[in-house]
């Protein structure tokens, strides 16, 4: 083999390694972002949906991909609430008419529904109406991905 096609297939191997370790690297960064930004919270399973993809290579082969995905829905934590405990009270304003202070701040925030890309294994083993603990962004709330992922 001549010392040109080797230097070629050595750049080659460093280019193929470098594309593969920038991909390894931001799928790391986002990891790490949920896991140090990120909000446990419960998610209840509504709809599953699975997505069988065929595409043509440049060399005509076809390729065959599959896409797993679940629907969730889930209450953000409320973090504007004042978790201290209230007395509960009934007042009187001005006008005579009477409010209630029941007590407690309810600790349910907004309701999100997104969707979560998983895993064959784990589609294959979930159902509707399951819950399922996950990660969400507080800045960003319908960005969620299962709390397993970074553990």
């Amino acid at each position: 083999m001549s010392f040109k096609i080797l230097i070629q297939l050595l750049v080659l191997v460093v280019v193929v390694a470098g594309i593969f370790l920038y991909f390894h690297n931001r799928n790391l960064d986002k990891l790490n972002h949920f896991k140090t930004n990120g909000v446990q919270t419960t998610a209840t399973v509504i709809n599953t949906k699975s997505e069988y993809k065929s595409r043509r290579r440049l060399s005509g082969r076809r390729r065959y991909q599959s896409n797993y995905e679940i629907e969730v829905r889930y209450f953000t934590k409320n973090h504007n609430a004042d978790t201290a405990s209230k007395k509960k009270t009934i007042e009187r304003d001005e006008d005579g008419n009477l409010s209630m202070n029941l007590g407690k701040p309810s600790e349910m925030g907004e309701l999100v529904l997104t969707t979560i890309k998983v895993k064959r294994d784990y589609f294959k083993n979930i159902n509707n109406g399951d819950k399922i603990n996950i990660l969400y962004l507080p800045d960003n709330v319908e960005k969620a991905i299962l709390r397993k992922e970074v553990e």
